[in-house]
Order: structure tokens, then C-alpha cells, then sequence
């Protein structure tokens, strides 16, 4: 049996069309386990007549805690052997081949971009190939690369999960996803790749890689501290120092993008920038600018620009763009991409 794992939080336009989605698409067993996250629309009256009318749907209210909590509650209801996560505004397609469902690895990823193989994680080597692919997929804009830091196309050996007690961080608002995929490679035996698309990312001008997040720069930095510690256990951090670095210059991108230049942060640009100092110059993100100094790592033209102009001290025209940047990404088409 596959469990699916919706956490939903006031997603009443929705939560039905991705439901709907698994139930048209899966011809084998599985269970729906909806997570309402403390719902304030008519989210709850909706999953409630879903699980009605289809008993392979179970609805879970939990007081607002957050996506990781949810999803946690909904690895610990599942009954399955594997566990897929979906996000409620999301729809899931599957019309491939079912005996996919018998391998013996512990990690399915389906993505077009990917050729079937399977790589066991017992060499080095191949720990260390599939974890920089993690690392380096981190970027949104990498969503057509059927990126594997995230939890979306991906279907989990629900056992070794429990065994291992691992979870969802609480403490994080992003990269949740790549620590949780890290937790389950560590324990992993083999992953295997399947050349075929079963997820569709609803883009929308509230999803989370475009939403203001005010505490972004705490939960990037906890993120990082993590993820570093992560890789100093794992035995590899020096294998893929430009890697971590990366992802770090990332981690700062997204810091201006989503908190500091945002166009709804109403903070003198005079304290973003002296915020934005403060960062470039403490770790992980100074050894980040060094290696593109060094010319280790290389960044696109865009961000060249942004970052260009703040330690150039045009920082009034770095947040002018980013402001500008922001505001035309909430006003952008809703799209769906299939990963």
C-alpha cells in the first residue's frame, strides 16, 4: 500500500483538485492522510466530505504548528509501505508501471530528466554524487532539473523512515526538505531514478519561494548550521566544500529576495543593507563570497548584478530592483510545472 501525505492549511481552492488528482491517477491501494494545520476557511468542511465519500481518505485537524508538524503527524498515521508527500495545492499524476512499486531500494525518484538506474549508497562515491545533487538543485528556478532537495516525485520506504525515527525539522521555514532527504540517504541502501513525471508544482504568487518571511534570516542560518553539521557526520563536507558554498550564496539570495528586499519590508534601506553587511561578512556566507572571488563557484547574471551593486555601496539601487523584482513575482501567472 502507498500513504499519501497532504498537509493543508486554508486551502479550500485547492485541496479537492489534489485529491481528486490521486484518486483518478492511482490504480493500486493506497490511503489519502489529509493534515489540516489549523485551518481557518472551509478547508475542514471540505476534507471532512472527502473523507466521506471515499474511506481511503483520512482527515487529521491539528492546531497550527506548521507544514514540517503536519507532515510529521502524517508519517506517523501512515500504514503503508511507501510514503509520498504532496502539497495541497498541488496535483499528483501517476500512469506508469506498478511493478516500480516492488524495487528494493529505499528512495524512488521520478523525474523525465532522469535515466532508470538504481545506485546503491554503500561507495562513497555514489553517497557523494547523489548528496551534491541535493546541494546543487537547491535554487527554485531549478525546477524543470527535477531537483532532489526537495520531497516532491519522490517515494519513501516507509519502514526504514520509522525505524530510523526520522522526521521533519520544526525549526526550519525552508531546507527542510533537503535535511529531511539527507536523514533518509544516511540510511539508506540503494535510490533508484525513474524516467517518468508524477508531480505537478502549482507556481502561485503566495507559494513559498515568493511569500515575505520576516524571520528568513533565522531559519536560513539555522538551516545552514545544519545541513553543515549533517555533512561533517556523513564524513563528506570537504569532498563538496563549493557545493555547501553554493547553497550558502543561495541561502543569502534568498535572505534579500524573500525578507530584506521584499517589497512589503518596510525597513530604512539604510538598516537592510547594514543587516545584509552583518551576513555577508559572518559565516558560512563570507566563504561563500570567497570562492567566487576565487572563481570557484560562479553565479547568474542577475544575482551578479545585486550583489555587485551592494558592495559597490549602491545598495538604494540593489533594493530598488529587488523591491521592483518582488512585486512582479506576486503579480505573476498561477502555472503549473511538471517535475
Amino acid at each position: 500500500m502507498i500513504s499519501i501525505v497532504i498537509p493543508v492549511y486554508n486551502a479550500e481552492v485547492y485541496i479537492q483538485e489534489c485529491v481528486h488528482s490521486i484518486q483518478s491517477s492511482l490504480k493500486t491501494k493506497f490511503e489519502i492522510l489529509v493534515i489540516d494545520d489549523g485551518s481557518t476557511d472551509s478547508t475542514r468542511y471540505l476534507c471532512q466530505q472527502l473523507a466521506m465519500e471515499d474511506s481511503r481518505v483520512r482527515y487529521h485537524y491539528q492546531y497550527n504548528a506548521g507544514v514540517s508538524a503536519a507532515r510529521n503527524l502524517g508519517i506517523d498515521l501512515a500504514n503503508g509501505k511507501w510514503i509520498i508527500f504532496v502539497d495541497a495545492d498541488d496535483k499528483f499524476s501517476f500512469s506508469g508501471d506498478y511493478t516500480i512499486f516492488n524495487s528494493a531500494a529505499d528512495i524512488i525518484v521520478f523525474s523525465k530528466v532522469f535515466e532508470n538506474k538504481e545506485i546503491s549508497l554503500h561507495e562513497k562515491s555514489d553517497l557523494i554524487e547523489y548528496i551534491k545533487g541535493i546541494l546543487k538543485c537547491s535554487d527554485f528556478t531549478h525546477y524543470n532539473k527535477g531537483y532532489l532537495n526537495a520531497v516532491w516525485s519522490k517515494v519513501y520506504n516507509l519502514d526504514l523512515i520509522k525505524e530510523c525515527g526520522i522526521k521533519f525539522s520544526t525549526n526550519l521555514i525552508n531546507g527542510e526538505d533537503s535535511i529531511f532527504n539527507l536523514d533518509v540517504v544516511e540510511n539508506a541502501n540503494a535510490i533508484q531514478f525513474h524516467n517518468q513525471s508524477i508531480y505537478q508544482w502549482r507556481k502561485t504568487s503566495g507559494s513559498a519561494t515568493s511569500k515575505y518571511q520576516r524571520n528568513m534570516i533565522q531559519t536560513d542560518k539555522f538551516f545552514l548550521k545544519e545541513l553543515h553539521n549533517k555533512l561533517v557526520d556523513l564524513d563528506i563536507l570537504n569532498d563538496i566544500r563549493q557545493e555547501y558554498n553554493r547553497i550558502a550564496l543561495n541561502g543569502l539570495w534568498i535572505v534579500l529576495f524573500q525578507c530584506l528586499g521584499h517589497y512589503l519590508n518596510r525597513d530604512k534601506v539604510k538598516t537592510k543593507f547594514e543587516i545584509y553587511t552583518g551576513l555577508k561578512n559572518s559565516f558560512p556566507y563570507d566563504e561563500a563570497f570567497k570562492s567566487i572571488l576565487n572563481r570557484k563557484i560562479q553565479i547568474d547574471k542577475k544575482r551578479g548584478l545585486v550583489f555587485g551593486l551592494l558592495n559597490r555601496f549602491s545598495y538604494p539601487v540593489a533594493f530598488t530592483l529587488l523591491r521592483a523584482a518582488t512585486k512582479r513575482k506576486h503579480n505573476s501567472q498561477e502555472e503549473f510545472l511538471t517535475i
